[in-house]
């Protein structure tokens, strides 16, 4: 068989590339929509066994049913005047322009500025979605050689400065914490609220590619986004915290405090995850040392060590009024069996060193 070779017909445009960067608002109603489509989903009636041997279009392409009716009705900023089109697979070229089979597994198509974007098909949030399911053997590596790849090589969201992937989670993985070994770069969480049930978070990553003519220059970096603040945890691990009110709709979570300040206080400061043994399952890679009084400042530091060896971390003073004063730094790496010994130092009575040790409960 003769397989005929692929050729251009016409010069791509002269254009500014990549196209400006999608604003935050966009991004996060982009990102809340799949949250709210994939609870949803899962609120129908679903026979848990062929969801978990489901392929990803499977799933995929209900999900997009609901993000197609969540636009047209509006869901926040997830609506047809900022996002002009949701498309399920759709053959794309890639930036070689060779390639013109490329198909990411959801667009985000969005409104653009004809001023600024001349290919409207290009300008778009690229989702790609990988089930993760370690006992069907599919890995979260499979989120990275499958899924990452495929934005840093210039198969998807070539114009683009960002991308989107989306993980079905069949096992009860924690992503936070299986993600990031498979990564090559570090995992960032956003700073804006966590919808119910998701974690979200960014990690940068270096495309080595050019544009072709007439077009030049290097595309940059791209930023995919994989939320979690910090507020809710705060509260709950708030001593003296004796009655809220608690509701979740809309794939949101609402605490709000009745009274805050009422309790007793047994102890100058919380840890979390506590000090000790603890369930590696209720961890996530955001520790966190709260105190009333200790002289928590953003000049505070943190020492942690693995077994002995010392691990890079970078503590951050978190906002006020959520419980006590709190700082929080992101772990490199957790895992059952070791022991992570915490140093917080400069406070105002001295430093305060506790271990934690992750266990894992099957």
């Amino acid at each position: 068989m003769i397989v005929p070779k692929r050729f251009l017909l016409a010069e791509p445009p002269v254009e500014a590339l990549p196209y400006p960067p999608v604003s935050h608002v966009l991004l996060r109603a982009a990102q809340d929509a799949l949250v709210e489509a994939w609870r949803r989903l899962l609120a129908r009636p679903i026979d848990p066994n062929a969801l978990l041997a489901a392929h990803e279009d499977d799933i995929t392409n209900p999900l997009v049913d609901e993000l197609v009716r969540m636009c047209r009705d509006g869901f926040g900023a997830f609506r047809q005047d900022s996002f002009a089109a949701v498309v399920k697979s759709e053959e794309l070229q890639d930036f070689s322009g060779k390639e013109v089979q490329k198909r990411p597994d959801i667009i985000l198509r969005l409104v653009p500025d004809p001023a600024r974007v001349l290919e409207a098909r290009y300008y778009a949030l690229f989702v790609e979605a990988k089930v993760i399911n370690r006992h069907a053997n599919k890995r979260v590596t499979r989120y990275c050689s499958e899924g990452v790849a495929r934005f840093c090589d210039g198969r998807y969201a070539w114009k683009m400065r960002e991308g989107m992937l989306v993980a079905y989670v069949l096992d009860g993985s924690v992503l936070a914490m299986a993600l990031p070994p498979a990564l090559d770069t570090a995992l960032v969480p956003r700073a804006w609220p966590t919808p119910s049930r998701a974690e979200i978070a960014a990690s940068i990553h270096d495309r080595s590619w050019s544009y072709r003519a007439p077009n030049q220059g290097a595309p940059g970096a791209i930023v995919l986004s994989l939320t979690m603040t910090l507020g809710h945890r705060r509260w709950m691990l708030f001593e003296p915290l004796t009655r809220v009110a608690y509701g979740q709709a809309e794939g949101f979570a609402c605490l709000v405090v009745l009274q805050g300040h009422d309790g007793a206080r047994t102890r100058p400061w919380v840890a979390w995850p506590n000090a000790g043994p603890t369930p590696i399952q209720a961890m996530t890679r955001i520790w966190s040392f709260s105190a009333r009084g200790a002289g928590l400042s953003s000049t505070t530091q943190v020492r942690v060590t693995l077994d002995g060896e010392p691990l890079t971390v970078q503590a951050q003073l978190r906002a006020a009024n959520y419980g006590d004063d709190t700082i929080s730094w992101n772990m490199p790496t957790i895992r059952a069996g070791g022991v992570y010994r915490v140093t917080v130092m400069g406070l105002r009575n001295g430093d305060i060193t506790y271990e934690v040790r992750p266990v894992a409960c099957e």
